[in-house]
């Protein structure tokens, strides 16, 4: 017969049985990949309905309350769950893939179902809720913290890693907003205190556990707090700019389409100009050169990207050989929840106390507010005038009167009119070698008035018979140049009399003066020429 072999098989059939054969092994490789696939996504879903999770998350907690069937579609909204189905099956936008792993890999934890009327696909606890509740209570005690990560570090690396201590049940990683990098930092939750107990006793004797006694700010946990707050700090300030950079470039662009307007015509202009040109001289022709090159450099850019693959696969290799308790360093989460606190509470002390010191500060700038003192001070030391103005309502300043001091008040008369205030007061200072409170002393004037600090000065300044005859007022010429002085204070507040301010010798005088203002009492012209001045 024709088509068929001697014994009655068809040809066909014995050149394909070997590539059956292969095609049979093919196939159950890729339902044992398959499988695994399902497994790490049935994992990750146990996870998120597993009690660990179940006591964290108020979300998945608010919707099992409401009702204990959970539509499949509202873990397409997860990051990690779309990242898993996008990576293992090329898609995210179906519940088919997520369905279909539920349904090969049965579960301790989930079951599912078909909506009976709307035929959606949920999945729900074999266990209450309160159950996931009851079991968090002990948490701490079966919690660690971790530090020293590496930068690559996963969740499941640390699953791994903590699982031969006992089954690990939960596990904290976090990270930075605003670069999704791990802060260096993690907790693991074993199931039982036992896997705690077996972890501390395998880091105290690789020396790794972290001391009862160390500084609380040197925890990581601390030290990413304040790294993620100047970020935070950075980011509101580059807002600020940005936002007043888009406000000048704004004002920028209005003037630049003015501009543009205006330029309309000649651009177009210059455009058909240069189709013109490029019409007459003819279509140009790349060189052949440019595709070689191109090629070349698809070849460069493949065996940097393999070079790159094998260098990241060496030092993975060499990372998973070396020990992961010479890296890590581990505490319970007792110890570092009271180290946290510890933290916490300096935080606050150092708060209460910088908002006293604020308070006080405040406080002391009100009470300077209020009563202002203006003083005016000559180049010797002696005081002009002091005015003491309040702010009364409407910000207007009202003149407190001076206080009486009986005895203060020294007369003196001068055989010789007075040719320069300046020098009377530094003869008045070097007689009683202490500063006095006002010297009322015009020029051309053959008498002159010192208001002393205190009576005992003013008898003293009143016997210095080198500043001419001196007499402390008393009766009524004290009384009438009191009044005087009231007077003059209110003229000054008022602005009738204008008080010129000490001008301040700056550059080459200032330096002339510093350095001539030391006397050398041994020089015998020095000696004569104050004897001089005190005999005037």
């Amino acid at each position: 017969m024709a088509g068929r072999d001697t014994d009655g098989r068809n040809p066909e059939d014995l050149t394909s049985a070997p590539e059956a054969k292969r095609m049979k092994v093919g196939s159950k490789r890729n339902r044992q990949r398959k499988k695994h696939l399902y497994q790490a996504i049935v994992k990750q879903m146990e996870f998120y309905l597993g009690d660990a999770n179940m006591s964290r998350s108020a979300f998945l907690k608010e919707k099992t309350l409401a009702s204990p069937w959970v539509s499949l579609s509202l873990f397409l909204t997860f990051n990690k769950m779309v990242g898993m189905l996008q990576e293992y099956f090329g898609r995210s936008d179906t519940t088919d893939d997520l369905w279909h792993s539920l349904k090969c890999i049965s579960s301790e934890i989930l079951e599912i179902r078909e909506h009976p009327e709307s035929g959606d696909r949920e999945v729900k606890r074999k266990k209450p809720l309160a159950d996931a509740i009851r079991a968090s209570a002990g948490e701490e005690s079966r919690t660690i913290y971790v530090e020293r990560l590496p930068p690559n570090v996963t969740i499941e690396m640390l699953q791994a890693l903590f699982q031969k201590h006992g089954e690990v049940v939960y596990v904290s990683l976090p990270k930075y907003k605003h670069n999704q990098a791990v802060k260096g930092f993690a907790f693991v939750e074993f199931k039982e205190e036992s896997g705690v107990k077996k972890a501390l006793e395998a880091y105290i004797e690789a020396k790794r556990r972290i001391s009862n006694l160390l500084d609380p700010s040197e925890l990581q946990s601390i030290k990413s707090y304040h790294i993620e707050q100047e970020e935070i700090g950075k980011d509101n300030a580059e807002g600020e700019n940005d936002n007043k950079k888009a406000a000048e470039k704004s004002d920028e662009t209005s003037n630049e389409n003015i501009e543009k307007n205006d330029d309309v015509d000649n651009s177009k202009k210059t455009v058909e100009n240069e189709v013109e040109n490029s019409a007459a001289s003819g279509p140009e022709t790349e060189p052949e050169t440019g595709e070689a090159s191109t090629k070349d450099d698809t070849k460069t850019k493949k065996k940097r990207k393999r070079k790159r693959r094998e260098n990241d696969a060496h030092q993975q290799h060499n990372h998973g050989g070396s020990d992961p308790l010479t890296m890590l360093q581990i505490m319970p989460k007792s110890e570092w929840k009271r180290l946290r606190n510890k933290y916490l509470n300096l935080q606050r002390k150092n708060v209460a106390h910088t908002k006293m010191k604020m308070r006080q500060y405040l406080e002391k700038k009100k009470a300077r507010d209020n009563k202002v003192i203006k003083f005016t001070a000559d180049e010797n030391g002696c005081n002009d005038d002091a005015v003491e103005d309040t702010e009364a309502e409407g910000g207007k300043k009202v003149t407190r009167e001076l206080e009486f001091i009986p005895g203060v008040i020294v007369k003196f008369l001068v055989d010789e009119p007075i040719g320069d205030e300046k020098k009377v007061k530094q003869r008045i200072k070097a007689a009683v070698m202490e500063q006095v409170n006002y010297v009322d002393a015009k020029v051309g004037a053959s008498e002159y008035f010192v208001r002393c600090a205190n009576p005992d000065q003013a008898k003293t300044l009143a016997n210095a018979k080198a500043l001419g005859n001196g007499a402390v007022l008393s009766d009524q010429d004290e009384k009438d140049y009191w009044i005087k002085i009231s007077k003059d204070r209110e003229d000054k507040v008022k602005g009738k009399v204008q008080v010129k301010a000490p001008q301040k010798k700056r550059g080459k005088m200032r330096i002339i003066k510093k350095y001539n203002s030391h006397k050398f009492f041994d020089d015998e012209d020095g000696e004569n020429a104050e004897a001089d001045d005190v005999a005037e």
